[in-house]
């Protein structure tokens, strides 16, 4: 049986309204980005405990905190942003949100990958100490095609099978 989830901060930017409309739809897991108008990093911790509680009342789960994550340019500031991913990893557990959403940042078209490869490696590198020191069960999603040097064995974003939980998981995007 599939399990349905999705962005319900599309439908209105009230999370009630959301709730109610999931509910009429029979979806019992979101995958939580913003409520309010407000993103789910930017959410302070009262408003989280609201969520929780509009969500158990409404019997929803989520299934995926929607974090911008790496959706910046990799020439913005990056420490502001490793801030942010200690945010979603605390809003996560909160949550109960057994994964966190991550992009491997933006290139425009005058930037060419190769000139940048390095200083994404080393950003994801980062991002990853980060989440291996994080004790709360939780997965991120990456995609595949832009972790492959920090995801071999003995690297940041290896995840051995047998491990119990994995920690990463590509989404098979190239």
């Amino acid at each position: 049986m599939w399990t349905l989830s999705g962005f319900a901060d599309e439908i209105d930017p009230d999370l009630q309204t959301q709730c109610d409309v999931l509910a009429g739809l029979g979806i019992r897991y979101v995958e939580f980005r913003s409520a309010w108008d407000v993103n789910v990093l930017d959410l302070d911790d009262d408003q989280v405990d609201e969520v929780v509680r509009i969500l158990a009342a409404n019997d929803l789960s989520v299934s995926s905190i929607g974090s911008p994550i790496g959706k910046i340019n990799i020439e913005d500031d990056f420490d502001a942003h490793v801030t942010r991913m200690e945010r979603a990893l605390a809003v996560a557990k909160r949550l109960n949100a057994p994964y966190i959403r991550v992009f491997s940042f933006f290139l425009r078209a005058d930037q060419p990958p190769a000139d940048y490869r390095d200083e994404v490696i080393r950003r994801m590198r980062i991002l990853a100490e980060k989440i291996n020191r994080y004790t709360a069960p939780v997965t991120v999603l990456l995609p595949r095609g832009g972790i492959s040097i920090i995801s071999a064995p003995g690297q940041p974003f290896h995840d051995p099978p047998g491990r119990g939980q994995r920690r990463f998981v590509g989404l098979g995007l190239a």
